[in-house]
């Protein structure tokens, strides 16, 4: 509808030039014109998305207690861990699917749009769960799945969550990330 709006005032702009000037303008000049002016929106739009999508990403520093990119040894390090430490595990509905080698909601799930597909863990928590590590970091392989034990926003917080855990968990690290805060639906 607002291009629509943008096209009359243009079409009146020239309208009033071409009067003034004492010149003709053919259909063709009104089109191309046109078109130019629609790309200059549609690119303006563009950069105001990318810039929308930059202001929606958060710093974050996530917990992992150990990554790899096959999904069994990760989740009996976490059910390990939960016990050890007394920590929850939420796997926020999702499960391993050896069809589709992902870590995903079921097939039937509530959420049309990411029903068996992966829909990441991106609020501050400290609770255990397996995700794809890339949501995070995006130099990271899109397989490689990291035993999460926590997400903050102060990497204070993180360095203390983690001296408790690197004992038992010597591969224990934290990743600063940036988290997409937006909405993902």
């Amino acid at each position: 509808m607002k291009y629509i709006f943008y096209i009359a005032i243009f079409i009146s702009v020239l309208a009033c030039e071409s009067t003034v000037q004492n010149e003709i303008l053919t259909e063709s000049d009104v089109i191309g014109n046109i078109d130019s002016q629609l790309m200059a929106i549609s690119n303006n739009e563009d950069e105001n998305a990318d810039l929308d999508e930059i202001s929606q990403m958060q710093t974050a520093y996530i917990i992992c207690l150990d990554s790899g990119k096959i999904y069994a040894p990760l989740d009996q390090l976490m059910y390990k861990n939960a016990k050890d430490y007394h920590v929850t595990i939420d796997t926020a509905n999702r499960s391993y699917n050896k069809e589709k080698d992902l870590i995903a909601l079921a097939e039937d799930d509530e959420d049309e749009i990411y029903a068996g597909e992966y829909f990441p863990r991106r609020y501050n928590s400290s609770y255990l769960s397996l995700e794809y590590l890339y949501v995070y970091d995006d130099n990271i392989n899109d397989k490689t799945i990291g035993l999460v034990a926590g997400i903050y926003d102060d990497k204070k917080d993180a360095d203390s969550v983690l001296t408790v855990f690197k004992p038992t968990n010597p591969k224990a690290f934290v990743l600063k990330g940036e988290i997409y805060m937006g909405c993902m639906h």
